[in-house]
């Protein structure tokens, strides 16, 4: 069975955006982008929300014209991978999708990841989708949670973790960045 791995940013203090629907304190450099790679190495699919996909929509297909992009070697990286990878997002609004090899889920989104699941190939990630996320962690879907963890506290937001989860922490995968970010690695207990 396909694990699905779960990517997300978030602050000390456990959002995953400010009050302002904002994410601009968030850290990504090259060190990060080599953690997340290294997950996202052992996937062929790519799992979204209608938010986060316009929104990687938007930025990916293009990411080469982007100033930074030839001394990112993240972005570079990244690009290679999510590119060619298979996209599912779920919606109920979206109906035709513009990115290349994008599949559209409406309907029973939870019997829909667990069939993924069970499909034959590599590992799925999502990353981001935050309101997907908690739907899926409510049923138990999410099989690893990759969480950096940025050194600001934001005070309110909006949180990732809106119910009790029992997780314990796989200290190999934990990392310190220089910026101060943690980046942990937990699996449901």
């Amino acid at each position: 069975m396909r694990k699905l791995h779960y990517v997300m940013h978030i602050s000390l203090d456990g959002y995953y955006a400010d009050a302002a629907n904002n994410m601009h304190w968030v850290h990504m450099d090259d060190l990060i982008g080599d953690w997340v790679d290294k997950v996202i190495s052992t996937c062929d699919t790519a799992l979204y929300g209608r938010v986060t996909y316009e929104m990687m929509a938007e930025f990916w297909p293009s990411v080469a014209q982007h100033p930074g992009y030839a001394a990112s070697r993240h972005l570079r990286q990244h690009a290679e991978w999510v590119n060619v990878a298979k996209k599912i997002v779920v919606t109920r609004t979206l109906h035709n999708p513009g990115w290349n090899n994008t599949q559209v889920i409406k309907g029973d989104v939870v019997n829909a990841i667990k069939t993924l699941k069970e499909e034959p190939g590599k590992n799925i990630v999502m990353l981001g989708s935050a309101s997907l996320a908690q739907l899926l962690m409510s049923h138990n879907l999410i099989d690893d949670y990759w969480l950096t963890i940025n050194p600001t506290t934001l005070g309110a937001g909006q949180s990732l973790f809106r119910q009790p989860l029992k997780l314990k922490l796989l200290d190999p995968d934990t990392r310190l960045f220089p910026n101060g970010s943690i980046g942990v690695h937990y699996q449901p207990a």
